[in-house]
């Protein structure tokens, strides 16, 4: 089986002291290497009853800070938002306009802060989703589609069993 170019990075996750540690570094390399903007990690509570937010990383974070400290405020129930659409499907989710999308509860501050497109992508572990990484877009393209599923197939090709 070939290798993506996200396998090094994956492999690099697992040197991190813990999953979110190992997640936010994932998430910067992934964006970083696709020339995306903005992108929030998101995880199970303790209760595994909802996902909240658990940190973000971006190339402007001045632009950025306030959509990220009103998504701080939020949870997701499974199957309840894009966020959770994503835990309940354990597939990736696109949102084309998120001014449009009535299960996307932030969109007013989000288009102002010129991110008008997302993708949701669950963390498996074990076969069940532990995380969602949300990569927000201004515009989204084919391209952006083609390599967060490659992001997920990677992450799901390789355990994640030994992240602490």
């Amino acid at each position: 089986m070939e290798e993506s170019k996200y396998t090094k990075i994956i492999f690099e996750m697992a040197e991190w002291g813990n999953t979110i540690s190992a997640l936010l570094y994932f998430q910067k390399e992934i964006c970083l290497l696709n020339s995306w903007s903005y992108s929030e990690i998101w995880q199970l509570d303790q209760s595994e009853k909802f996902m909240v937010w658990a940190g973000y990383w971006s190339n402007k974070n001045s632009h950025f800070e306030k959509f990220a400290k009103y998504s701080s405020y939020f949870k997701f129930a499974n199957g309840i938002g894009l966020i959770g659409k994503s835990w309940e499907q354990k597939h990736p989710v696109i949102c084309d306009n998120l001014a449009a999308e009535q299960a996307f509860l932030r969109s007013d501050i989000a288009v102002k802060s010129k991110l008008n497109s997302m993708i949701a992508i669950p963390i498996l572990k074990e076969d069940q989703v532990t995380n969602i990484i949300s990569v927000y877009f201004d515009q989204i393209t084919e391209f952006d589609k083609k390599e967060c599923a490659e992001v997920f197939n990677s992450l799901n090709q390789y355990s994640l069993n030994k992240i602490p």
